[in-house]
């Protein structure tokens, strides 16, 4: 037939047989089962696609990157957070998940062997404190930072402590090595030990608060032995001896003295007695 510009076409030309075509795409001369374009099996609409970026068969999405479908492969931990009206069961198991010990004494931390001996490490204390973080959910290592952290403050305070002490005693010695010359200081700590030394447990008493040091303390216990006089006595060696050296010997520190359990013990008390009463009487 004619077409608009006066040609004749053959339409047996031109028409595609569309038989032809899929025998063409699958190039073996057999007919496709294909689909259609345009259409499933039912022809409303497109076949579901099975291509890399699309969703796969099982409707999960795929990640290239991890390596699985739906994530990664391997199964990851999870660890609840209590909230405010959580079981004391919750709280344990979220405790024991995060490293907590199970039991109280499983916290450990050896005794420390670089404090000085003047501080006082209580097991007690230490024993309160494992309670406590028992309680709060620390793990060993927490606990164990936060008692290191302590002793090495306890360290510092009586390193500090003892600086300003022996600051107090050297300022203390100057001063009354200046007013007094060599010879009368020695005469004067002896006379301020003499006056301590009169009241049982004073000396002890001053020294716990760190006011052995103190130029005004010293001066004070200084005038109370001055004034108790230098009363002597032969001993049995046939020295002379004053009262006031015997009763700093005999109540010197660790003398059978001072423990009631010892065999010297009334004797000593009975010699100190006899002391303190010479030296009274002469003044």
């Amino acid at each position: 037939m004619p077409d608009d510009n006066g040609v004749v076409v053959d339409t047996q030309i031109v028409e595609l047989d569309e038989t032809l075509l899929d025998d063409q795409k699958n190039g073996d001369g057999k007919k496709s089962d294909a689909v259609p374009e345009g259409g499933g099996e039912d022809g409303k609409g497109p076949a579901a696609a099975d291509d890399a970026g699309n969703a796969g068969d099982d409707g999960k999405e795929k990640n290239l990157l991890d390596g699985g479908e739906g994530g990664s492969k391997g199964e990851e931990k999870t660890v609840t957070i209590p909230g405010e009206n959580a079981t004391p069961e919750e709280i344990d198991a979220f405790f024991k998940a995060i490293g907590r010990p199970d039991k109280i004494e499983d916290y450990t931390f050896d005794t420390p062997e670089d404090l000085p001996k003047e501080v006082c490490w209580s097991e007690e204390q230490l024993n309160g404190f494992r309670e406590v973080a028992h309680k709060i959910g620390l793990t060993q290592e927490q606990f164990a930072a936060a008692v290191e952290y302590q002793k090495e403050a306890l360290s510092k305070q009586f390193a500090a402590a003892l600086q300003e002490y022996n600051a107090a005693a050297d300022k203390t010695e100057a001063n009354l090595k200046k007013e007094l010359g060599e010879e009368k200081y020695d005469e004067f700590i002896a006379a301020a030990n003499r006056g301590m030394n009169h009241y049982p447990g004073v000396k002890e008493a001053i020294a716990s608060g760190g006011l052995l040091s103190n130029e005004s303390i010293i001066r004070m216990f200084a005038k109370i032995g001055q004034g108790l006089g230098e009363s002597t006595f032969v001993d049995s060696n046939g020295k002379k001896q004053s009262y006031a050296s015997k009763y700093e010997e005999l109540t010197a520190p660790g003398s059978p003295y001072w423990d009631g359990n010892h065999a010297e013990h009334s004797e000593y008390v009975k010699q100190v007695e006899i002391c303190l009463r010479n030296m009274n009487s002469a003044n």
